[in-house]
């Protein structure tokens, strides 16, 4: 089982992953390729996602935390993916990019807790504000755009709808 020295690891390489989405957004946000930004900021929480999710299976007490925090990175990374496609349409991008600011900025501080040992209180943790901004964009997003990096229309792919992202975002306390 996995113990404290791993949640350590974990916080201080998803650090390091949160200051990587940052900066891929501020080049979002200053003009440079959106799509390119965008797409490597759902990779980039995706990997957080999945470590959180492998870390929170194999710890040794609670594991709530590391859970909500794979959780809401499924949020961020649906909501990056998915602006990485908007065309025409620079209002909506650009408020997309303000949401992701916001909620990678939570996810910073998610690690400060996780990293004291605490237990997460998620209500306190995201506004109101940013909680409707999530659900307002998400609604926006019509069944064309992809949750993934795939272009390829496969069958078997998990598609993440407004009812998915309302229901993690339930999961969090949020919904």
């Amino acid at each position: 089982m996995i113990g404290d020295e791993f949640v350590v690891d974990f916080v201080i390489e998803t650090r390091q992953l949160v200051e990587e989405m940052q900066e891929l957004l501020e080049q979002a946000e200053n003009g440079q390729d959106h799509a390119k930004c965008l797409e490597q900021y759902g990779q980039v929480v995706d990997r957080i996602m999945g470590g959180a999710k492998s870390l929170a299976m194999n710890m040794t007490g609670s594991s709530a935390a590391v859970t909500m925090i794979a959780d809401y990175s499924a949020v961020c990374k649906a909501v990056g993916y998915k602006a990485s496609q908007i065309k025409d349409n620079p209002n909506f991008l650009n408020i997309c990019v303000a949401l992701l600011m916001d909620a990678t900025e939570v996810l910073g501080d998610m690690l400060v807790v996780v990293e004291k040992g605490q237990e997460l209180d998620m209500r306190s943790m995201v506004s109101q504000t940013l909680i409707d901004r999530v659900k307002w964009a998400s609604s926006k997003f019509s069944a064309e755009y992809r949750e993934t990096v795939s272009v390829k229309k496969e069958q078997s792919a998990v598609k993440m709808s407004q009812v998915d992202i309302d229901g993690l975002m339930a999961k969090l306390g949020l919904g």
